[in-house]
């Protein structure tokens, strides 16, 4: 089981992440006719895609309803309602999500990020060799598929595929090396997970209550820290990241906060 732990806002100025995760959803749930050429032990895995978002999000939550009525027997949407004190504060949803997961593997991703059936297959083969048995130790993808242009991404944004038939331009994606787990590529252990959560006990994940929109994810750098002072790279292959060009944690003030 691999657990995928993803957080969404969207509102005004800039109101694309729920276009974002409809995204990243519709690219599992398209996954279906891949299936047949899959002939390893991962042929039916289960996928958990834990979601943190805000109640009041109204363009957010008819996304997360629409995944979460479509028939899979291997996807499950579990929806984490969270208030903006909280939601904006990442490492706060991602430590909720740590310390109850019950999966052999945990990614923190961002909604910008999609997959194929090949990345869950072979994080679930890597999960064997990330086991605190052998010291904790987090993963990443070495490569990364990025859209070529912000143009390129924020066109994909717009297009509204049909659920479990989007196919992914790959022409207009190249790859990017990843010399370090950023903050949407984080993969550890569902072991080292239960146990010690996402920089539980910390500063990290302390409510902002004067926060309105994503405070700068600077959680990641100690988090990478904390599991043996940083990851590995492997290759884990079908990750295509979405470029766009406006950012929500950009809007406002420039003073993010420390976390």
């Amino acid at each position: 089981m691999l657990e995928i732990v993803t957080h969404c806002y969207s509102a005004e100025p800039v109101p694309i992440y729920h276009l974002l995760l409809r995204l990243q959803l519709n690219s599992l749930f398209s996954c279906k006719s891949d299936w047949n050429s899959v002939k390893t032990e991962f042929r039916r895995p289960r996928v958990v895609v834990t979601i943190c978002y805000a109640e009041e999000d109204w363009r957010t939550i008819p996304v997360i309803r629409a995944a979460g009525s479509l028939s899979s027997s291997w996807i499950e949407i579990n929806p984490i309602p969270l208030p903006k004190e909280e939601l904006f504060r990442r490492a706060i949803g991602r430590n909720k999500a740590a310390l109850a997961t019950e999966a052999d593997a945990v990614w923190f991703t961002d909604c910008d990020h999609m997959m194929r059936v090949s990345t869950i297959q072979e994080i679930l083969r890597l999960a064997k060799e990330i086991s605190p048995a052998d010291g904790p130790q987090m993963i990443h993808p070495q490569y990364v598929q990025i859209n070529k242009k912000h143009s390129l991404g924020d066109k994909l944004i717009r297009e509204d595929f049909s659920w479990g038939e989007m196919k992914i331009p790959t022409a207009d994606f190249q790859t990017r090396r990843e010399r370090k787990a950023i903050g949407g590529l984080q993969i550890v252990s569902g072991d080292w997970a239960r146990k010690h959560g996402y920089l539980n006990g910390t500063d990290w994940v302390k409510p902002r209550p004067d926060a309105e929109h994503f405070l700068s994810c600077k959680g990641d750098v100690p988090y990478r820290r904390e599991i043996c002072g940083g990851s590995v790279a492997k290759d884990i292959p079908g990750i295509f990241r979405v470029r766009h060009s406006h950012a929500g944690r950009d809007q406002g003030t420039k003073d993010h906060g420390n976390g």
